[in-house]
């Protein structure tokens, strides 16, 4: 990790790194699907008779989007959930589409309320109660539950965080134990096991947040934090470690500010070629990269629909993510998509790297759907 430390700054303001992949002429990919793909959205209602299941079906339908985040109202319990990610599933046909869920444990857990669940303790939780205890404890407490979101029909599970509990009184990290430890060999060792629980029940996981959030005393759902002055590097090295070893299948972009690791002044990292490009170029991270939520107030309050959609995607990500949450919008996954087409046809990324994010997120879908 000290050479990444000694490094990362060194490709402030680089794009991306990008790979030649085989894949189609843009010309010969349909623009519905393509931008598609790289969208999840959120959505309203638990049964297939319900106009918020019946239009994301719809989406996934005719490739508007490529998948979807669940959220506790949508959830009413395991035989009820399955049946309506069965029906999500048919309605996509051939191409799996990505479902995903934030089931970290504690105050972040959506199946909590629902029945045929087991409960999930906070992250700084499980650390307490396998310290001292043997290597697999972590391994062993999420083992049954990663099950559990297997059978349901859950492909992704957006955790584990591998933020550092910099500081304790944080409120969306820290304050919630959702950090594992503010040791990044603890974080570290955790975040293996919680993966490799989730890898042997076919689950997927996904790091977050990047390029930390532990330091932070203010919360991204509702500003911009600013981290130029509580950030350090050795926030990175769980990411990098578990990158070099093989760990991440996806890694998810915080919305914060750096001064030099955003692209402009108040510029969320996630909307920044440089926060990408330490993350591909330094790091050395060649899978998916996903946003943290567009509609989060961090973004929402200086970046319209439009613009947050264009600079996520000239920054590098390759699945951006709308909750949906406040005042659902049946019609989000349309608009967006229509706005991802615009992005990618404008010139905000080179075909090359359009070609690059495209396999990696087939590669993804097909891994994991």
């Amino acid at each position: 990790m000290t050479q990444t430390r000694r490094t990362f700054l060194s490709i402030a303001g680089a794009a991306a790194a990008t790979s030649l992949v085989a894949t189609p002429a843009l010309s010969q990919v349909d623009p519905v699907r393509r931008a598609g793909a790289r969208i999840l959205v959120g959505f309203t209602g638990t049964r297939a008779r319900d106009p918020g299941v019946q239009q994301v079906a719809r989406d996934l339908a005719q490739g508007r989007i490529g998948g979807v985040i669940l959220f506790a109202r949508n959830i009413r319990s395991a035989r009820q959930l399955r049946r309506l990610l069965d029906g999500l599933r048919d309605a996509a046909g051939g191409t799996p589409p990505i479902i995903a869920i934030d089931n970290e444990g504690g105050a972040a857990t959506r199946t909590a309320d629902a029945r045929g669940f087991k409960p999930w303790l906070a992250a700084q939780q499980v650390a307490a109660r396998c310290s001292g205890k043997a290597d697999r404890c972590i391994a062993d407490y999420y083992m049954p539950r990663a099950v559990e979101l297997a059978k349901a029909g859950i492909t992704l599970n957006l955790a584990p965080v591998t933020d550092l509990n910099v500081n304790a009184r944080n409120p969306i990290i820290g304050g919630l134990g959702r950090s594992f430890s503010a040791d990044p060999a603890i974080v570290t060792a955790a975040a293996r096991q919680f993966i490799q629980a989730h890898r042997v029940a076919g689950v997927a996981t996904c790091l977050k947040h990047f390029p930390g959030h532990g330091s932070t005393s203010a919360d991204s759902h509702r500003g911009l934090p600013d981290i130029t002055q509580s950030w350090s590097e050795v926030e990175l090295d769980p990411f990098a470690a578990l990158v070099a070893e093989g760990q991440a299948d996806a890694v998810m972009m915080a919305h914060l500010f750096h001064a030099k690791l955003s692209d402009g002044r108040f510029q969320p990292t996630s909307l920044s070629k440089t926060a990408v490009g330490v993350l591909r170029g330094d790091i050395g991270f060649d899978g998916p990269i996903i946003t943290d939520d567009l509609q989060m107030g961090a973004v929402r309050n200086a970046y319209d629909e439009r613009a947050s959609v264009t600079q996520a995607i000239a920054a590098g990500n390759d699945l951006l993510i709308f909750g949906n949450f406040s005042n659902p919008d049946p019609r989000l996954g349309g608009r967006i998509n229509g706005a991802v087409q615009a992005a990618l046809a404008g010139g905000a990324v080179t075909p090359a790297a359009i070609a690059a994010s495209d396999q990696r997120i087939a590669a993804f879908r097909q891994r994991f759907g």
